[in-house]
């Protein structure tokens, strides 16, 4: 019979810190790498880069989470599943391909930045 007063002790192990602070890195990054498509390099004029850094922001942020590849996605989906079975299996892939992902796009804004002076 479950103890319903004490749900934690019911718990056979936790995820360690490091697993959850690489997830939100994960997050930050790709974060990082939609600001850098809706920055002002990028965009051409400013009430375009207001327009696309809102609607930039809120879409991106919600594909990031929503797509199937996306590696937030992936890293918040491997917290999870850990969570619930007690295998914790640390978002160290999702990680690397945010960076890469964050440097391909932050590398397309300073080309762009760097062509239109």
């Amino acid at each position: 019979m479950p103890n319903w007063t004490a749900p934690w002790r019911n718990a056979s192990r936790r995820a360690p810190p490091w697993s959850s602070s690489t997830a939100v890195l994960c997050c930050v990054l790709l974060g990082a790498a939609v600001g850098a498509l809706s920055t002002r390099p990028v965009p051409l004029r400013r009430g375009w880069s207001v327009a696309a850094a809102v609607l930039g922001s809120l879409l991106g942020s919600l594909l990031a989470l929503v797509t199937t590849g996306s590696p937030a996605r992936q890293a918040v989906t491997s917290l999870v599943t850990g969570e619930r079975t007690g295998t914790v299996q640390p978002p160290v892939l999702p990680l690397l391909g945010a960076v890469a992902l964050a440097a391909a796009l932050a590398l397309l804004g300073c080309r762009t930045a760097a062509r239109r002076g």
